[in-house]
């Protein structure tokens, strides 16, 4: 997928007088002037139907919990989140935000500790006696996704898995595109996944593990918000 500049974007934008058929023919541009906040200029000479229909804040409502994603988590508000919950787990999946917000700035045990025995603590120790029952980082991430999760979340990956041979050489293309999988975008990918997004940049996959992301991500949104609307 090329880079597309802001001229480029309007350019493009210029040869319909739809937004969907836009989106539906060249959503690469649309995603980009979407991204760098430039859709009001791309779109100023579209329908004013259309427009009025498909406003600024309607074409950028989609965005994945764009609610959440701006709310700053305090220790104290993620902890009153938690605190609804007997198990990890089910905060996890009832409240990701509150729970990623949480293990990014590591206050997952204040977060937990009134919650059931079965949220065990893994240490470092602990992460480095599972690691050691495996000779590959995927097996390992597949086998114990929650002592992986926990080494990655500290930091302790590459002391976990110092036993595991030529390790960063063995990590395939499709390994890390299936670690980038859960996310919605490259930042999360980073973010979450910060020694697959390593290899994968070093192996010049960013631009299509990128690419997979806008292209579920524009799918999802058509799918929502343009079934049935005229073009």
């Amino acid at each position: 997928m090329g880079r597309w500049s802001k001229q480029g974007c309007i350019n493009s934008s210029r040869e319909y007088d739809y937004l969907k058929t836009w989106i539906q023919e060249k959503k690469t541009a649309y995603l980009a002037a979407r991204d760098n906040g430039w859709l009001e200029e791309c779109c100023a000479h579209m329908s004013e139907r259309k427009n009025k229909k498909w406003s600024l804040d309607k074409c950028t409502e989609h965005m994945p919990d764009s609610k959440e994603l701006t709310k700053v988590w305090t220790k104290e508000k993620c902890k009153e989140i938690a605190s609804q919950y007997k198990y990890l787990k089910q905060w996890q999946v009832s409240n990701p935000s509150s729970y990623q917000a949480a293990k990014r700035n590591k206050w997952l045990d204040v977060c937990c500790e009134h919650m059931d025995i079965l949220v065990e603590r893994l240490t470092l120790d602990k992460c480095k006696k599972s690691a050691l029952n495996h000779t590959a980082l995927m097996d390992w991430r597949n086998a114990d996704a929650a002592a992986y999760n926990a080494a990655q979340s500290n930091g302790w990956l590459s002391e976990c898995c110092s036993h595991m041979a030529e390790r960063r050489h063995s990590v395939s293309k499709a390994e890390c595109t299936s670690a980038a999988e859960p996310y919605s975008s490259i930042d999360d990918f980073f973010k979450h996944e910060h020694f697959f997004y390593k290899i994968a940049k070093e192996n010049g996959w960013l631009p299509e593990i990128k690419n997979i992301f806008y292209e579920r991500n524009a799918r999802a949104w058509i799918e929502k918000n343009l079934r049935g609307a005229d073009g």
